[in-house]
């Protein structure tokens, strides 16, 4: 197996892009269960990490990967009390990163959602993963499945929060 190292990458001009470095990852691990029934967007506990950028053009690579069950759940970023990564306003339209497809008792879903955000800060910043039903009545299991009946059939999973600085 062969690895192929880009140190540049040339433009037709043959002048170089420029390539961002990484600087510092983070990572939280929810290895346990939550259950988040409020229609108000509610952090996911476990889902929560700090990161200080070493420099104002820093941008901050944030990567979210939620397992659970249930069905209209939303998910959104938030970089300490600002949402970030979400769809534009609409009406009463909630403004979220994903929201989670439907499922019943033995299937779960995995959110995955990516986002670079640009907080143009050298100050430490708080990113955590937030949830919320869309519906009344609705819960999200997050880590289980909706009954939780102890056999091979309703497993328990992991989420993850990664936040990686990308050096301008």
């Amino acid at each position: 197996m062969s690895i192929l190292k880009v140190n540049t990458i040339q433009k037709k001009d043959g002048t170089a892009f420029p390539l961002g470095k990484l600087g510092q990852v983070v990572q939280a691990v929810k290895t346990d269960t939550t259950t988040i029934n409020s229609q108000t967007f509610t952090t996911i506990s476990g889902l929560s990490l700090n990161i200080t950028p070493t420099a104002t053009s820093s941008k901050i690579l944030l990567m979210m990967s939620v397992t659970g069950a249930g069905d209209m759940s939303a998910f959104r970023f938030l970089r300490d009390s600002t949402p970030i990564g979400i769809g534009d306003s609409a009406g009463s339209r909630p403004q979220v990163t994903a929201s989670s497809p439907f499922t019943n008792d033995n299937k779960m879903f995995e959110i995955g959602m990516n986002f670079l955000d640009s907080p143009n800060s050298t100050s430490q910043l708080t990113f955590v993963v937030q949830s919320r039903n869309l519906n009344s009545g609705n819960n999200a299991k997050i880590g289980q499945s909706v009954t939780d009946t102890d056999d091979n059939q309703h497993p328990r999973t992991i989420s993850t929060l990664t936040a990686m600085e990308v050096l301008a």
